[in-house]
């Protein structure tokens, strides 16, 4: 089985541990944008991530994106090769440019013959979101584990490499700070969370465009001053090498987006064995079943802080943090495995 992956984010363990579960699969694969647009390889499965991010004006500069991406779709569709898109957002991130970013993904939506999901609610809300999808080929994957880029590393080890004091209960807010994450609201609950202790460490590029906030903006490094006692700011690009650093510094994982369907970042935190507390959005309680976490209702502080408070009890009473059966559950050679027998299985039912 020939796969084609037309994406070049490897830095993201993401794309690099799917590849290698089509590997593992004895399937032939190959990436990248660029083969999108200028190869001529012919393969069984074009497997579509991000569909908004196929558009890239450095690397095929045209007016009509729609016109010249449904194009290539449809030519490998012609070549007898079925198309797979996995959804990881409900609208593209990117508010600015969203009018057009979501024209792209109509397009690939309605083009697609197997929509991948990474839990049952991601299909509920993706049909009533886009309704000509309704009779699509809809299956669920669940989103893989990072061990791609897992490191071992102590905990005394990692947060005197990041300059933290050993004692502090470290929350970690990891990923890159985008709008919709709710930078804003993460740093209310902590500033009302009641722990002698605690220490929020935020890991990740700063990606507002406009915000009152950029006057916090450190690049590449942690704020000072009266920040720095309780809150540490790393906004940056955070090298793959390193990540195992900040996992492994903390106590536990917050999240505090405002929407979203999918986060990396759950799946991160089981992988590395940390509890996580998280807003009750999207597949963000499917994709953490099986591990160790408390939701919240999203936007709500105070419901935010009694979710804090039930896990931190949880943590005093002792954890089994064995991850196996997680991880077991979340292997990207099931992920995979799905994939394939629905391409197998596929009959076109839009028709």
């Amino acid at each position: 089985m020939k796969i084609f992956i037309p994406h070049d984010d490897v830095v993201n363990g993401y794309i690099p541990s799917l590849v290698k579960g089509y590997q593992n699969a004895q399937c032939e694969v190959v990436v990248g944008k660029v083969n999108f647009y200028f190869s001529n390889y012919k393969p069984d499965i074009v497997h579509i991530h991000w569909p908004e991010n196929l558009y890239d004006k450095d690397c095929v500069p045209f007016d009509k994106p729609n016109d010249v991406i449904t194009k290539r779709i449809k030519w490998y569709k012609e070549q007898g090769a079925k198309i797979v898109l996995t959804v990881h957002n409900l609208l593209p991130h990117d508010e600015i440019k969203r009018k057009t970013r979501r024209s792209i993904c109509e397009s690939v939506l309605e083009y697609a013959d197997i929509i991948v999901h990474h839990g049952q609610s991601s299909i509920k809300l993706m049909k009533k979101e886009y309704p000509k999808i309704v009779k699509k080929t809809h299956i669920v994957c669940p989103h893989g584990h990072y061990l791609v880029h897992y490191q071992a590393v102590p905990k005394r080890e990692s947060r005197n490499y990041l300059k933290l004091p050993q004692h502090a209960f470290v929350i970690l807010n990891f990923g890159r700070v985008q709008p919709y994450k709710g930078f804003e609201l993460l740093r209310k609950i902590f500033k009302k969370w009641r722990h002698p202790d605690k220490l929020l460490l935020v890991a990740g590029r700063f990606d507002y465009k406009e915000s009152p906030l950029s006057r916090l903006r450190r690049k590449g490094m942690e704020l000072v001053g009266r920040y720095a006692r309780k809150e540490r700011f790393y906004f940056k690009r955070i090298k793959t090498q390193d990540i195992g650093y900040y996992f492994a510094a903390a106590d536990l994982l917050l999240l505090s987006h405002k929407d979203g369907l999918t986060s990396g970042v759950l799946s991160m935190a089981a992988t590395y064995g940390k509890p996580v507390v998280y807003p009750d959005i999207g597949n963000f309680r499917e994709q953490i079943e099986g591990w160790i976490g408390e939701s919240y209702q999203c936007g709500d502080v105070g419901s935010a802080l009694s979710a804090l408070d039930a896990i931190v009890r949880r943590m005093d009473e002792g954890l089994d943090m064995d991850n196996k059966i997680w991880l077991a559950k979340n292997s990207w050679d099931e992920h995979v495995k799905r994939i394939l027998s629905a391409v197998s299985d596929y009959r076109d039912c839009t028709q």
